[in-house]
């Protein structure tokens, strides 16, 4: 069964459940519930990873519209709003690893753009094996840093163009850290005398490949 699954990976954009008391915002969601679950559907997937979750409840949301017998795994470290990734599944999912920390072994001093030393990921990623027959499927979704910028103090504007440029340099290192963090992650996870005969692939990232 392994040989013939079909995993795709979605951003589904800020998928939040409405205030119960926002009727037109409760409608939008339901529609938009219907939506993905119509899409993932039709692409007849198997697994899917994504990403812009807006909370646990949303996830079994998606995974009631899409019905039995999908199962959800969703992770426990979201950003500041909220986001998070989650793996949507038609087979028994089994939760490996939350992952949050950049590793020693990584890119452990990358500064932010408050001056402070970065210690965690944005978005935690996700590690999760697929019971599909066989020796099963073990994926990793993750969502990196955008590249929407931020300023000292939660800024969305620069106030000259050096304050600009950095923002844009810590943007990009602090995306860099995370996927490297990833990797190193990925090293520890496989066997380390095998770990250099083929490439790695993490599956469902945003922004950024391994």
């Amino acid at each position: 069964m392994a040989n013939n699954l079909i995993v795709m990976t979605w951003n589904v954009e800020n998928l939040f459940p409405p205030d119960d008391t926002d009727t037109p915002a409760a409608d939008t969601y339901t529609a938009k519930l219907t939506y993905l679950a119509g899409l993932i559907a039709g692409t007849g997937a198997d697994v899917v990873a994504l990403q812009e979750i807006g909370s646990l409840r949303a996830a079994q949301d998606l995974r009631a519209a899409l019905g039995e017998p999908w199962q959800a795994v969703v992770s426990s470290h979201p950003d500041s709003r909220g986001i998070r990734v989650a793996v949507l599944a038609r087979h028994p999912l089994t939760e490996e690893a939350q992952i949050i920390a950049l590793p020693p072994s990584g890119l452990p001093a990358v500064p932010d753009v408050d001056g402070d030393t970065l210690t965690h990921m944005g978005r935690g990623a996700l590690q999760v094996h697929v019971d599909c027959g066989g020796a099963g499927l073990r994926l990793l979704t993750a969502h990196l840093k955008s590249k929407l910028l931020t300023y000292p103090g939660g800024r969305r504007y620069p106030l000259n163009e050096d304050e600009r440029a950095r923002g844009a340099g810590y943007a990009l290192l602090r995306r860099t850290a995370e996927a490297v963090a990833l990797r190193v992650h990925l090293n520890e996870t496989v066997n380390p005398l095998e770990s250099w005969r083929a490439p790695l692939c993490g599956l469902g990232l945003q922004g950024a490949g391994l």
